[in-house]
């Protein structure tokens, strides 16, 4: 028997997000700068999960009772690391092993750009890693991390929710230290 379940709460309207975050800072006396309030928006992704951790870290930071925009990017710096730990790292970072996939996962991390194109990643590619490029774009897909995006030209991905890049180069750059630091 659980104590929790899942219960799956579709994706809200940017206006909705928006609304959410009016609201709930409002009830701390917390105003949000306009310019804040859609970094916030965007980077929530209509998920209620990520507008929580979002919103949280937000609060924490925030000193003087108005949310800027430097509050907001240290927030989501904080909320992609929380985010990061408890759904990428076991939907990913734990479940896969070859180091070629954390290899290209890396190279996907180099920005925290929401989107990239096949092409361009494949460029920045060893021959081995090339070797298993479409299956690494596969289960990423399979896992719920990456989708095609229809909007843009063929061969080009996106992150099914944009705080998941800033995770990858987060985590990039804790590789980095690590490498440097043996």
């Amino acid at each position: 028997m659980r104590v929790f379940r899942v219960v799956e709460i579709e994706k809200l309207s940017d206006a909705e997000v928006n609304d959410f975050f009016l609201r709930a800072f409002k009830k701390v006396n917390i105003q949000v700068e306009e310019s804040a309030m859609k970094t916030m928006v965007k980077f929530s992704s209509g998920l209620p999960t990520i507008m929580h951790e979002i919103g949280d870290a937000v609060f924490w930071i925030d000193n003087d009772g108005i949310v800027k925009d430097i509050d907001v990017g240290r927030g989501i710096v904080a909320a992609a690391e929380n985010i990061g730990k408890k759904y990428l790292d076991p939907l990913v970072y734990r479940a896969i092993r070859s180091e070629k996939y954390r290899s290209i996962l890396r190279k996907l991390g180099d920005s925290a750009k929401t989107r990239f194109k096949k092409k361009d990643i494949a460029a920045k590619l060893s021959a081995e890693e090339m070797g298993v490029f479409d299956n690494f774009l596969r289960v990423m897909r399979d896992r719920g991390v990456i989708m095609v995006d229809q909007e843009f030209e063929r061969g080009t991905y996106k992150f099914v929710n944009d705080i998941y890049p800033v995770y990858i180069l987060l985590e990039n750059l804790e590789h980095q230290h690590r490498l440097k630091a043996k």
